[in-house]
């Protein structure tokens, strides 16, 4: 065994899928994948020689070793893969001089059916009309609702603000300060638990319901927003989360408030101090659409979530509320994509975006276009859309 990332669980595992050169393993909600040294590193990966691929049919992982098919393998600490981003205290100047040289290798390297077409639409052309064509539309109008809308460029880690008195969107909507009916759907709403949240002149938001906790046949009880938009409790209009019967507090879950949200998962992606925002509506319209095993939208916004965590780093600004907004939106019912997504949230890597990211940190562009073309070759499309959604991202904030 050459390798085992830092995100491995232990525990026994069943074939999820089988590639000519990789061996996904499911246990529960946990992926551990097999892969040849073609593959490389990765936070979940398992990188071994002379794998039998299409025999592989069970894995146990121990603390100091695997076990495939009743053949064990050790490790040690020498063979785990360090899967963190790690770019602080890179210059800026030169993280730009490198982008375009990542852009090419984009324009030139990508499969014709890639999201790079959104780096030059002229690509478009080579897709075939009708719904290939159509899905391109769909996919670009979300990317565009993203970053051509008003997402922030983060506030400086350490300060904090207040909301925009120029204009404010609220917590839980986009379309005005005040609403009756969260996103204007009535999924989930009840006209007895009306929601009125204000926001505007004053920088604090209130947030009042019947289902806030007043006592029986009295007034609703009210909450108060912080100023940088967290809350204890946060009501969720949707009810998607904390749906479980037993307290989790990782998911916002409360005794008393069965559809809080977490006080940073917002429907709004906030901007401290300027006051722009856009809502999450871009994120969901690209979720779970596009080719491959892993959709395209899911890919795309994998490479945002880890250009983000650059731009953190970078800048020195902080976009965790930012992340969690996007990760949030993105919810898919996809089994790898939820993975990817949950590793690129929390900023681990596999071995060729690590040296990608390096190369645009500290290399030049030579070596940008080098290990480019290295992370591009990931999957038909996986890779490239990966990559666009990582390039538009750093182009747009860092």
């Amino acid at each position: 065994m050459l390798s085992v990332g830092d995100k491995v669980s232990r525990g026994t595992y069943r074939v999820h899928s089988r590639f000519r050169r990789v061996v996904n393993f499911r246990r529960g909600e946990w992926l551990v994948s097999v892969v040849d040294p073609v593959i490389g590193p990765g936070p979940l990966n398992i990188v071994a020689e002379g794998i039998d691929f299409a025999g592989a049919l069970e894995l146990r992982v121990e603390p100091t070793g695997i076990v495939l098919n009743r053949a064990r393998m050790g490790f040690d600490d020498g063979n785990v893969y360090r899967s963190r981003i790690d770019v602080a205290g890179v210059d800026r100047g030169r993280l730009h001089r490198n982008l375009p040289a990542l852009r090419d290798a984009l324009l030139e390297m990508s499969s014709p059916r890639s999201l790079a077409f959104l780096l030059d639409p002229a690509r478009i052309e080579g897709l075939r009309p009708g719904f290939e064509r159509a899905l391109a539309a769909h996919l670009a109008e979300g990317v565009g609702r993203i970053l051509g809308g008003e997402m922030p460029a983060g506030r400086t880690k350490g300060t904090q603000y207040s909301f925009s008195k120029e204009r404010v969107l609220c917590p839980l909507c986009s379309a005005s300060p005040e609403r009756q009916d969260p996103r204007g759907q009535r999924r989930g709403w009840n006209p007895d638990a009306t929601e009125i949240i204000r926001c505007h002149g004053s920088g604090n938001a209130t947030v009042t319901s019947s289902r806030a906790g007043g006592a029986e046949g009295g007034p609703p009880a009210a909450q108060t927003v912080r100023e940088d938009g967290g809350s204890p409790e946060r009501q969720d209009p949707r009810g998607e989360y904390g749906r479980t019967q037993k307290p989790d507090h990782r998911r916002g879950w409360n005794p008393d408030h069965r559809r809080a949200l977490r006080p940073d998962a917002t429907e709004t992606f906030r901007c401290h101090g300027s006051g722009n925002a856009t809502d999450a509506s871009g994120v969901k319209m690209i979720a779970g659409c596009g080719f491959g095993l892993t959709p395209s939208g899911d890919d795309f916004i994998c490479g945002m979530l880890v250009g983000l965590h650059v731009a953190d780093q970078v800048r020195g600004n902080d976009f965790s509320t930012t992340r969690e907004a996007v990760y949030r939106a993105a919810e898919t019912k996809n089994f790898l994509s939820r993975t990817f997504l949950s590793l690129a949230y929390e900023g681990s890597v596999d071995a060729r975006l690590k040296a990608l990211l390096r190369a645009l940190a500290w290399g030049d562009p030579a070596m940008t276009r080098q290990c480019a073309e290295s992370a591009i070759s990931v999957g038909e499309t996986s890779g490239a859309d990966t990559l666009t959604g990582l390039y538009m991202t750093l182009e747009k904030y860092v």
